[in-house]
């Protein structure tokens, strides 16, 4: 479930999520948002319930493009 697999999740309220890291907490950044870098994580979450946010979601391929995260439609 984290960034360094590849993997984000593209959500049914439009949020696209890569997950930086995810231990005792998860560092999350949100794609579709200002600066899109990858390097900003916008909020932080308990495991159970990142898991329970991204359960609706579709899993999508995680690139780089010119220094920008984003995810693979």
């Amino acid at each position: 479930m984290m960034m360094k697999d590849n993997v984000g999740y593209q959500c049914p309220d439009g949020q696209q999520l890569a997950i930086e890291s995810c231990d005792r907490a998860c560092l999350v950044v949100r794609v579709d948002q200002p600066p899109k870098n990858g390097f900003e994580v916008t909020f932080i979450d308990e495991p159970d319930a990142l898991l329970k946010r991204v359960a609706s979601c579709t899993q999508r391929r995680i690139v780089v493009r010119n220094g920008v995260l984003a995810l693979v439609p």
